[in-house]
């Protein structure tokens, strides 16, 4: 069953979402990640030729192509080495300084003078030759600017010209040339009053434009534009149809650049797993000199550079929206399209509801677990349908699921439950003899895999939390992982008030974003996560050696456990040894579900006299022990003591 598109809020008094447009060819899909299986994109289909595991593969030992100079791809490619990928840097496009600089001197001269009522600045190179032209005349950028009013296309422009003391006014959410007309046409009247900088003159590269002809009573002033020799005229003719004056200066120009022979080798040879695009320029080039082809994965930084990479026919599977985003994306190439939220029961509701889910649904899903995953299917107005756990792995059962179906089934959602892997093989082929969605709740399973795929690769979508106490963090944050364009986009609109580009709503969304500051945080992690992954098994191992008197964690055959928790079962008086462990041997543990969702005073109304006999005995029995990667051995002997005695002393 294909994902169909939102609900109508007709349907019912829940709190749905109305039906998504198409996706068109200029859209872009978000492609923040944070985790070990969560970053690529969903241009990759399902009717793709590449093998599915491969394209939602993680970096490590993979070949990563960033065509960009090395200063300026030193930041990106120490992400993605961390990440254990190979880089490969080699420039395909070079910054030149123009020839005549008399036009760009003589726009500082004329910005000095207060002939400008805005400087927009579309690329970190302008201001590079702003500052040039300053050092040349021998004047002071900063005290220039406080003449004009500044308006920046992102974070990475807004950074630098605040480094050089410029104060930026304008950035919009949208980091394009059209988020920034947008952002002008969203500007209080109070903000676009005409100025004296009307009654100037101004040419440039798209023409001129007498004195009179700028003074009009709709005149919002006269806007300088320094950009590059091949920037397209987005800017100029919006602020144009606006009722500004633009005055484009060409402040660089850009030539290309022949990729390094070992590059081109390579790429040829098909040694390159994946590239990262940082402009149009740099698309066109890596198209020009290399060619497309169909087994690199692309990332592209910006929509802007996407558009242009699909219009020269590369492969295009992620697109960051910011910078730190840029970063997250490319450190985890496979192949799914990932949004960014701001808490993971944000991405679960996100993803659900971006998939279709809503009033007259029901999903299947786990009794034994976090109430997030059930309280996430009934805020679309569905009804989620619990269901018993297999014993060994705490997992959502096959029999369970299969027992459960009924005409109103929609999805079915198991939980990688304690960073175990769900059996996604029975689970996936139930889902397809009846026709139902698959989803994943993958909060506790970062890294985590089956059979060699990373779990988050088999669903429609799948969660990751960042929350603090997860395998790794952002703050605060969940990632979606999705498997088409469509519910990618449905998840970028849903989580952003609706709308794809400013004021540009297209439904009634949420503000479910994850901010740049998590987002950092969170790339930092994701460069030490396997590490920590490495240390939690190893942990795991020496206690599945040496404890004894109780079940230890079970590991399927073909799956590969992450430990959130180390969960074992006691099976007499599990509340008795939880309080000696920690009053007598000063180990804390946790007991991660003691009443299941079905009984939950919240939930327990979408369950009626359900019996789940597997999931009692869990909740009676389970106590996680501490796992993560700080414990030193003397805290795994000592951990490993208390619990063999404690259990020896109670039977």
């Amino acid at each position: 069953m294909s994902p169909g598109p939102l609900r109508d809020p007709s349907r019912g008094p829940a709190p749905v979402v109305p039906p998504l447009p198409a996706r068109g060819a200029a859209g872009a899909v978000n492609a923040v990640d944070a985790a070990k299986t969560v970053d690529a994109v969903a241009a990759v289909g399902p009717g793709d030729d590449l093998d599915a595991a491969r394209r939602a593969d993680a970096l490590a030992g993979r070949t990563v192509l960033v065509p960009r100079a090395p200063e300026r791809a030193a930041g990106l490619a120490a992400t993605l080495r961390g990440a254990g990928a190979h880089v490969l840097v080699s420039p395909a496009i070079e910054r030149a300084p123009v020839e005549d600089t008399a036009p760009v001197d003589g726009a500082l001269a004329r910005l000095l003078h207060g002939d400008f009522a805005w400087v927009v600045v579309t690329s970190v190179n302008a201001i590079d030759e702003l500052l040039a032209s300053a050092a040349r005349q021998g004047v002071d950028l900063g005290d220039a600017a406080r003449r004009a009013r500044w308006a920046a296309v992102g974070p990475a422009t807004r950074r630098a010209l605040e480094a050089v003391g410029v104060t930026v006014e304008l950035e919009p959410d949208e980091n394009s040339a059209r988020g920034l007309v947008a952002a002008f046409a969203a500007l209080p009247p109070s903000d676009q009053t005409s100025t004296s900088a009307d009654q100037a003159s101004t040419s440039g590269d798209h023409g001129s434009t007498s004195g009179n002809q700028a003074s009009t009573s709709r005149g919002r002033g006269v806007v300088l534009l320094p950009q590059g020799d091949l920037a397209a005229p987005t800017m100029h003719d919006g602020l144009h149809d606006l009722g500004y004056v633009p005055h484009v200066v060409t402040v660089y120009r850009t030539v290309t650049h022949t990729l390094a022979p070992d590059v081109v080798a390579a790429w040829r040879a098909g040694a390159v797993d994946a590239v990262v695009l940082t402009s149009g320029s740099v698309a066109r080039e890596v198209a020009r000199q290399l060619g497309p082809r169909d087994d690199v994965v692309g990332v592209a930084i910006g929509d802007p550079t996407a558009r242009a990479a699909r219009d020269v026919g590369l492969r295009l599977d992620a697109v960051a929206e910011r910078p730190a985003d840029a970063a997250l994306a490319a450190a985890r190439v496979g192949a799914r399209t990932r949004g960014a939220a701001n808490t993971g029961t944000s991405g679960l509701h996100l993803g659900l509801l971006a998939a279709g889910i809503g009033p007259g649904d029901e999903v299947i899903v786990p009794s034994f677990t976090f109430a997030a995953t059930a309280n996430s299917v009934a805020l679309t107005g569905a009804t989620p349908v619990v269901a018993d756990i297999e014993a060994d792995h705490f997992c959502l059962s096959p029999d369970a699921v299969r027992a459960a179906i009924t005409e109103r089934t929609k999805a079915i959602m198991p939980v990688h439950l304690y960073g175990h892997p769900a059996d996604m093989t029975a689970l996936g082929a139930i889902a397809e003899e009846h026709g139902l969605l698959l989803f994943e709740d993958a909060a506790q399973a970062h890294g985590a895999t089956l059979d060699g795929r990373p779990v988050g690769s088999f669903g429609t979508f799948a969660m990751f939390s960042l929350y603090p106490t997860k395998n790794m963090t952002s703050g605060e944050g969940g990632m979606v992982s999705c498997a088409t364009d469509e519910v990618a986009r449905n998840v970028r609109l849903l989580r952003n008030q609706g709308m794809e580009r400013q004021y540009a709503n297209e439904v009634v969304g949420f503000n479910a974003r994850m901010t740049d500051v998590h987002a950092a945080i969170g790339r930092v992690q994701l460069t030490k996560v396997q590490g920590w992954t490495a240390d939690r098994q190893r942990n795991a191992a020496f206690l599945t050696e040496n404890l004894e008197g109780v079940v230890t964690p079970p590991v399927a055959d073909g799956a590969v456990h992450v430990y959130h928790q180390y969960t074992i079962r006691v099976a007499d008086d599990r509340d008795g040894v939880v309080t000696a462990l920690r009053e007598e041997h000063g180990v804390g543990s946790g007991v991660y579900y003691p009443i299941p969702n079905h009984r939950l005073e919240s939930l327990r109304h979408f369950a009626p006299g359900l019996d789940l006999p597997e999931t009692e005995i869990a909740a009676q029995q389970v106590i996680s022990l501490p796992v993560h990667p700080s414990l030193t051995q003397a805290d795994l002997d000592r951990i490993v003591t208390a619990v063999n005695t404690v259990v020896k002393a109670g039977a």
